[in-house]
């Protein structure tokens, strides 16, 4: 995702002035912003933490006094809300490609400036295929918060 976020980024910098006040480069906007706050979240880094903060498995074997310690609720509340807020972001950013992509392919259809059009709609197109592998994950974590 390294890849079409910097091709994106590109994308708007050289096209910023010259589709300025146009829809579908707007909704190109869109995507970008989304991207990039995905990579702000730095979920790697908040999951990393939690999981260095759970017991080794041989603390919790030879454990003589029977005392384990585990993470508090509020670490474990904060993770959740962060993986919610990311699922969220995915779901937007999902939405976005889907309004940019289409807003690219009537101006494919229409002829005008089609090759811009045409890679805007390969990178986005990627992204939404990446956010459309993530829906199972969403789908077993809403499942596993409800119960």
């Amino acid at each position: 995702m390294d890849v079409e976020r910097a091709v994106l980024q590109t994308i708007v910098y050289k096209n910023q002035h010259r589709f300025r006040n146009d829809k579908g480069f707007r909704d190109v906007r869109l995507v970008s912003k989304c991207v990039d706050r995905l990579y702000e979240v730095d979920l790697a880094k908040t999951v990393r933490d939690f999981l260095d903060s759970l017991p080794p498995l041989a603390d919790i074997v030879g454990s003589d006094d029977g005392a384990i310690y585990f993470p508090t609720a509020s670490m474990l509340s904060h993770v959740a809300g962060r993986l919610e807020g990311v699922f969220r972001l995915l779901e937007k950013l999902g939405v976005y490609c889907l309004l940019a992509g289409d807003m690219q392919l009537r101006r494919m259809r229409l002829g005008h400036v089609w090759n811009a059009a045409m890679v805007n709609v390969a990178v986005i197109s990627k992204l939404w295929c990446v956010t459309g592998r993530f829906d199972d994950g969403k789908r077993l974590y809403y499942n596993i918060s409800i119960v």
